[in-house]
């Protein structure tokens, strides 16, 4: 809305006034009043009278910390006559807060400084903020103080302690909140982890159990081909049929080993040499064991054809 209403120079302006808040904070203060005589003219330029507003209050804040009262009260008046023209309400009650915190103390006048600070906590108190009202009772208390007027003064330095506490309150039920929400937040990653953790669970388990119920299939099968070539004798097969099928079984063989080469990694650390030496063992002890299966098969197959 502001954008299409302003356009993108209102941007520039709003920038201008942060980088003027920026050296205002780095207590640069004639960098940050340049800044904010740039932004000033940029929201004159399009009418953007909150903006004036704002940035001659933080202009006078300079010129008030650089010792230079007057100049700070009359940007804190061009700021409260804007104020008024828009109705802003606690913009009006701010610039009397500041005005009244010049007289009371850096013009040492505090009954300019009574008058402004009244004006300011009679608006502030319809809104019902501390911090509001914190600033123009802590000028009101100071100021009935210089002028003798005790009972006021107490009483007015009664409403800025119950607005510190009230602040105070608010503060420390900000860092509550703040800290039940981080609680909830590092509860909510412990579920997510929590769950995270089960799922993964679950699918070692599920593919644990898919590959044991394969790897026992495999192994029921291999021992079915391993019967088959023991009884190959009886099929009346040639010997060149018998060898290859001996040798196939335990080529089988040693592939079903080879799947089991994850827990060997794991076991041997990945170390090349330990795991030439696992897969050349399984490899010396088939060998035999072929050639005395591929024996016993031959044999058969020669007496069933001389039977």
């Amino acid at each position: 809305m502001l954008m299409r209403k302003y356009g993108s120079r209102k941007s520039v302006a709003d920038a201008l006034t942060d980088l003027g808040i920026v050296y205002q904070i780095i207590d640069q203060p004639e960098i940050s009043t340049e800044y904010f005589e740039q932004s000033i003219e940029i929201y004159d330029m399009i009418d953007y009278q909150y903006g004036v507003a704002t940035t001659l209050t933080n202009q006078g804040i300079n010129y008030r910390q650089s010792g230079d009262y007057e100049r700070a009260l009359k940007n804190y008046r061009r700021s409260l006559a804007i104020r008024e023209e828009l109705g802003d309400e606690p913009g009006i009650a701010n610039s009397y807060t500041n005005i009244a915190a010049v007289y009371d103390l850096n013009l040492d006048d505090p009954k300019k400084a009574i008058e402004y600070a009244s004006k300011a906590l009679e608006i502030s108190k319809k809104y019902g903020d501390p911090y509001k009202i914190l600033g123009p009772a802590q000028t009101l208390h100071s100021a009935h103080q210089k002028l003798g007027n005790y009972k006021e003064s107490l009483a007015f330095y009664k409403l800025s302690s119950s607005m510190s506490d009230s602040l105070h309150n608010l503060d420390l039920q900000s860092k509550i909140s703040a800290e039940k929400a981080r609680a909830e937040y590092e509860r909510q990653i412990l579920l997510e982890e929590q769950a995270e953790k089960e799922r993964l669970r679950q699918e070692q388990e599920a593919e644990q159990r898919r590959n044991t119920l394969q790897y026992s299939g495999l192994l029921i099968g291999l021992i079915v081909l391993f019967v088959f070539v023991i009884i190959s004798g009886r099929l009346q097969l040639s010997m060149r049929l018998t060898e290859g099928l001996i040798f196939f079984v335990f080529l089988l063989f040693f592939e079903f080993f080879l799947l089991f080469d994850p827990y060997v990694e794991s076991w041997t650390n990945r170390a090349p040499a330990f795991m030439f030496m696992i897969n050349s063992s399984i490899a010396l002890v088939i060998f035999p064991i072929h050639n005395f299966v591929e024996a016993i098969a031959k044999k058969k197959l020669i007496k069933e054809k001389r039977d």
